[in-house]
């Protein structure tokens, strides 16, 4: 394979695989604000929607159609529902970590291009077997948690991080 062609597809596997994250990541968040819960009554709760002032905690329905609200639905609805990964007091799942690996993942495609050079191709490709490590967790997590979207958004992410390695290993052979 000639090296612009492995270069192209080295930048392009970096760049889909970061896009992907992101639109992952984003609608994990979504899933998380609008999920519904069935309260001790039988009534139906959903959480993440704003109420007439604006705050979040969601509507209680009873059988009968009319809405009511009990210490124990409120009580249902101010919970939280799930839990952001933590790794070494790092969440995870913060947008300003997502930031930075995007920036950190622009970068490094930009430098592929530019300049791909062995120790280029060497951190792009440490860097994707790292996240794969980390994609293949997400979705042993979006397995457990039953999310059949996300399960499939984090293994196309982890298959594109693993190609991004392989290519960028392939690069550092050959250049």
């Amino acid at each position: 394979m000639p090296f612009a062609r492995l270069k192209l597809l080295l930048a392009c596997s970096l760049l889909a695989s970061t896009a992907l994250f992101t639109v992952g990541v984003a609608l994990e968040r979504a899933q998380g604000e609008n999920t519904t819960i069935e309260t001790p009554s039988g009534g139906v709760s959903h959480t993440g929607e704003s109420g007439s002032g604006g705050e979040t905690g969601g509507s209680a329905e009873g059988g009968s159609g009319e809405a009511s609200s009990t210490p124990a639905e409120i009580a249902t609805t101010a919970e939280p529902t799930g839990h952001d990964a933590v790794f070494l007091g790092v969440n995870l799942e913060s947008w300003r970590l997502v930031g930075v690996v995007v920036v950190l993942s622009l970068g490094l495609a930009t430098a592929v291009w530019m300049r791909p050079v062995k120790p280029v191709l060497a951190l792009t490709g440490v860097f994707a077997l790292a996240f794969a490590a980390f994609d293949l967790a997400e979705v042993s997590h979006q397995v457990r948690a039953s999310h059949a979207g996300l399960v499939a958004i984090a293994a196309i992410v982890a298959l594109l991080h693993l190609a991004t390695g392989g290519l960028a290993v392939a690069g550092v052979q050959v250049a």
